[in-house]
């Protein structure tokens, strides 16, 4: 057999075993790339899920305060005009709560039961807000007493919002001081 002939049937053969595998990995990289695509995608909306909860979260939260903290230090001043905005206010806010934590429930399973307690304290509490609402008369400041005594456990609602959720998306939390180390090696 000629030399150039097995040479070019040994080139052939290798251009052809070559572009097999290149393909078989090019195709490798691909599905990877659509796998990560659809996992960034799934955490963004995650974290966004969890951002809008948490701004929701927050605003009922505030709301709750204000209401409280007005029963509690000038009840004098409650009128049912603000009983009314704050119902109002909470009418809006808990489907709002209750539709993010249920997107973020078809997202993270996980994230949804460490937020769920947050979430029935938040419901708990609005309830009872609700039933010393209808027990206020604005000719009775002492009547504001039952939505005063809430005020403490709607502060401790408040000011555990960042510790309960920080916790529930750890996992999906960039640590940048690990990131920052890797690029220096």
């Amino acid at each position: 057999m000629d030399v150039a002939l097995l040479t070019a049937m040994i080139g052939a053969t290798a251009g052809i075993i070559g572009g097999g595998f290149s393909g078989q990995w090019q195709a490798r990289l691909e599905r990877e790339k659509w796998r990560r695509g659809i996992s960034d995608a799934f955490t963004t909306e995650l974290r966004a899920s969890v951002k809008e909860l948490t701004t929701k979260l927050a605003s009922a939260a505030h709301s709750m305060c204000w209401l409280c903290w007005l029963a509690k230090f000038g009840a004098g001043q409650l009128t049912r005009e603000r009983i009314a905005q704050y119902e109002e206010e909470m009418h809006v806010l808990l489907p709002q709560i209750a539709s993010f934590h249920i997107v973020i429930a078809s997202l993270d399973w996980d994230v949804y039961l460490k937020l769920e307690p947050l979430v029935k304290r938040l419901k708990k509490l609005d309830a009872q807000i609700g039933d010393a609402n209808l027990d206020f008369d604005p000719k009775k400041p002492e009547s504001a007493e039952e939505l005063a005594q809430l005020y403490e456990q709607v502060q401790d609602l408040k000011s555990s919002l960042p510790e309960i959720v920080s916790e529930a998306v750890r996992f999906y939390s960039v640590d940048y001081r690990t990131i920052r180390n890797q690029e220096l090696r």
